[in-house]
């Protein structure tokens, strides 16, 4: 094609800033699959080659999603044509400038060729808008309208990657390209049109291209996203104030933790820290009356202790679970509050072995299924080893963490009284025991002495009868020998 450029070849470039920071090198190493891009790289600050691995399969799905199967386009040169149309509309260029001072502005007057030379020289801006155009047109357009398309088409690791911060792309600049999308691709399809001889194009119209949702579906489409990515069971999603949020990460970490920027939030309880006494176990608290109550509590926010109650989100467990939480956990990092590695510091807490998980399943804290109950509690283990992060600024969680301590330690003292009283009935019970096992043995030697005596009586009352036999027997004698004389 006259005006197509090859992408895959373009030379090495500079990183521009980026408005969020990139994972630690040494998470990175030790979790790799929650963190690196495993089939999809978005924005700008991956390498050149990291990038253009996955720039085949993007392109490809811009064109499967937006044009028609008979389209007189090539993928990498529909995304050429849209991303130079994006970059001239008027409402993108205040944003762009505000991630890199933008060159050569005097490219807006140069034709189609120059224009796309002088993008290839600003390869990262060129790839960013382009990234975001795949992002609103193929991934966020499934996700809103066809979920199980999204599933079918991308697969478990480009799901993933998308939601990783690495991959993150400026909710301004989305926002801008949800708005101008439709009147670039219209200009897309009328310039292949007007450039295109009678051979190459079987119509003379304008090509025309699908979209697959508005500017006033996009409050709607993020929470699409958080309610798809979100680690808790939510029955409805908060309101959430996107508009002051950097990226699509940033509005999931403020629907699945309740916005704790909100004034009501910060005046709930006293700020504090997470202590870390020995906390009980699941079945340790479940021992001592305490239950466990998901529904209803829709984020961290909601997490209470009342009435020998702890009301806490249920946490879902599947192929997203673990890499929706790293990274949420490493984004709040910069935070003055950490809700969400608060709540997994709880979590690690309540979990020590597959017991604990079989209660905490019982109870429907924990939903879905990650293996057999100690496969679980390692998995849980392991979520809490972000060292790096110094301290837990939260609310609820203290709250409700010191209100359980409080019941528990009452209920353990309890407990110990019950026992030490039930103690000593015991040693009364056996003192008893003692003391009748003592009667008995007297009343055996009393039973004894009276046979005895019985039998003493018994042979007096013999001898008695025969010496007055004897005696009757002598008097007789002496009658009969009396009366012979």
């Amino acid at each position: 094609m006259g005006n197509e450029i090859s992408l895959q070849k373009a030379p090495p470039t500079q990183p521009i800033r980026h408005p969020v920071s990139r994972v630690p090198a040494h998470l990175r190493r030790a979790h790799p699959h929650a963190f690196d891009p495993l089939t999809l790289s978005l924005g700008f600050i991956h390498s050149d080659d990291e990038w253009n691995d996955s720039f085949a399969f993007k392109s490809n799905s811009i064109f499967a999603s937006l044009s028609r199967p008979d389209s007189a386009f090539e993928p990498q040169e529909l995304w050429s044509c849209i991303t130079k149309h994006l970059l001239e509309a008027k409402s993108i260029s205040p944003i762009i400038s505000k991630i890199k001072d933008i060159q050569n502005k005097e490219s807006h007057d140069l034709d189609s060729m120059e224009m796309l030379q002088a993008l290839q020289k600003n390869f990262n801006l060129f790839r960013l808008v382009g990234d975001v155009v795949f992002l609103v047109s193929c991934f966020l357009t499934n996700l809103h309208t066809d979920l199980e398309s999204l599933r079918s088409k991308y697969g478990v690791a480009a799901i993933n990657d998308v939601v990783k911060l690495d991959n993150q792309l400026p909710l301004e600049l989305v926002l801008a390209i949800v708005t101008d999308l439709p009147s670039a691709l219209k200009a897309t399809g009328s310039e292949k049109s007007q450039n295109s001889n009678t051979n190459e194009v079987s119509t003379s119209k304008p090509e025309t291209f699908r979209v697959g949702f508005s500017e006033n579906d996009f409050p709607r489409v993020i929470l699409s996203f958080c309610q798809f990515y979100s680690p808790f069971r939510q029955p409805n999603s908060p309101n959430l104030d996107w508009g002051k949020k950097k990226t699509l990460l940033d509005c999931l970490h403020a629907t699945i933790s309740g916005d704790f920027d909100s004034k009501e939030a910060k005046t709930s309880t006293a700020r504090s820290e997470i202590s870390d006494p020995d906390r009980p176990t699941a079945k340790e608290m479940v021992r001592v009356g305490i239950r466990f109550e998901p529904e209803g509590v829709q984020n961290i926010a909601g997490i209470r202790f009342e009435n020998g109650v702890i009301r806490l989100p249920a946490l879902v467990l599947n192929e997203r679970t673990e890499t929706v939480i790293r990274n949420l956990m490493v984004l709040e990092a910069s935070y003055k509050e950490k809700p969400v590695s608060a709540y997994v510091r709880f979590l690690n807490r309540m979990v020590e072995s597959g017991e604990d998980v079989a209660v905490l399943r019982k109870a429907g804290v924990l939903q879905g299924y990650f293996g057999k109950d100690e496969k679980v509690a390692e998995f849980i283990k392991a979520l809490d080893d972000f060292h790096f992060i110094p301290g837990y600024h939260v609310l609820p969680i203290q709250k409700a963490l010191d209100d359980l301590q409080t019941h528990y330690d009452g209920k353990v003292k309890i407990k110990e009284g019950q026992v030490l009283l039930v103690e000593k009935i015991e040693k009364k019970e056996e003192d008893v025991d003692r003391l009748l096992k003592k009667i008995e043995e007297k009343e055996r030697v009393v039973n004894r002495l009276a046979e005895n005596i019985e039998k003493k009586e018994r042979y007096v009352n013999r001898l008695a009868i025969s010496m007055a036999v004897v005696s009757l027997i002598g008097l007789i004698l002496r009658l009969v020998f009396g009366s012979l004389k």
